[in-house]
């Protein structure tokens, strides 16, 4: 008959080059943080833009479909890394800085809402707007008081 290879388990992959990468992506980012904060305006670019596939993956899970007609991800993450180019110095400034990544993914989602708010009309809930179910004390506030209110207009000729 057909002689049948069995297939190879698959190699591990060794901890330490995956250590030594991670070292390396430590060591080219600490290097240009420390070339930003000096003021290079390259390494605030390159700082910001090295985030920007990981950051546009966040968006795009996180947009509302019925934005995604009107808005591309790429959009939102090219505002954003403007942004938190522009806002570095607020950055570098704070006592005790979050990791960096944080930074352009946190101006990223805000600008997220931003869009949703404005594409889709979503609006901050305002006190004015709400409207109370109970005409009657909270004592009567009970599951037939509710029904009451929301057939009371049905059912009455």
């Amino acid at each position: 008959g057909e002689s049948r290879e069995t297939p190879r388990a698959a190699q591990p992959v060794s901890l330490k080059a995956e250590s030594d990468v991670m070292r390396n992506e430590n060591t080219e980012a600490a290097e240009l943080l420390k070339r930003a904060k000096e003021g290079d305006a390259l390494a605030k670019s390159d700082l910001v833009g090295r985030y920007r596939d990981r950051i546009k993956r966040m968006v795009a899970i996180r947009m509302d479909r019925r934005l995604q007609s009107r808005v591309d991800a790429s959009d939102i993450v090219q505002d954003a890394s403007l942004e938190a180019t522009r806002r570095l110095e607020e950055y570098f400034c704070q006592p005790e800085p979050m990791d960096f990544f944080v930074w352009p993914r946190w101006i990223a989602n805000d600008k997220l809402v931003d869009a949703q708010r404005f594409h889709l009309g979503a609006q901050k809930r305002q006190v004015g707007h709400e409207v109370s179910l109970y005409s009657r004390p909270v004592a009567e506030a009970t599951s037939f008081a509710l029904a009451e209110h929301l057939l009371g207009r049905i059912m009455q000729p």
